[in-house]
């Protein structure tokens, strides 16, 4: 996206889009980023057709149907550790049901290690994450993330292992 009159190699754009692996990530992402606030995107027209080009940049077929209820880590917990056992606790607006799914992910966006827990319905739910398994072995000390899924939904938290 770029400003009217102002040269995009010189003095900047207004937005950047990209798909594609980020870093040394196994995996591919995707952005769509603007320097100004899409609220000033005028008439509310020219902000809808904006949306759906983003929409389609991405390939979301807009008759997917998506879930009202939001799923939160409550707690990662002992933040920071040196244990091999942590503690998560996620909490849903709805009942969380079938299985949740989580994957570790170091700095650079790289997968440690992933499993997926089968669960009882409950709106809430905690369980002890073992940290040693031969995916941490060779762990170092750092910040890692931790992505949880569930309920079609995916929520983001962040720890700290320390050796």
């Amino acid at each position: 996206l770029k400003y009217t009159g102002l040269d995009v190699s010189y003095d900047g754009g207004a937005g950047i889009q990209y798909k594609g692996k980020f870093a040394t990530s196994d995996n591919s992402g995707g952005l769509v980023y603007f320097a100004v606030p899409l609220e000033t995107f005028y008439p509310a027209a020219t902000r809808e057709a904006l949306l759906n080009s983003i929409i389609q940049y991405f390939g979301i077929k807009l008759d997917q149907q998506f879930s009202a209820a939001e799923i939160e880590i409550s707690s990662i917990y002992p933040n920071p550790t040196h244990l091999t056992t942590i503690g998560v606790r996620i909490y849903s607006t709805d009942v969380i049901t079938g299985q949740i799914g989580w994957s570790i992910y170091d700095i650079l966006g790289r997968q440690v290690s992933s499993d997926k827990i089968e669960l009882s319905s409950s709106s809430e739910y905690d369980w002890a994450l073992k940290l040693q398994n031969e995916n941490f072995n060779n762990l170092s000390s750092g910040i890692y993330f931790i992505k949880i899924q569930a309920n079609n939904k995916r929520v983001y938290g962040k720890f700290t292992y320390i050796k």
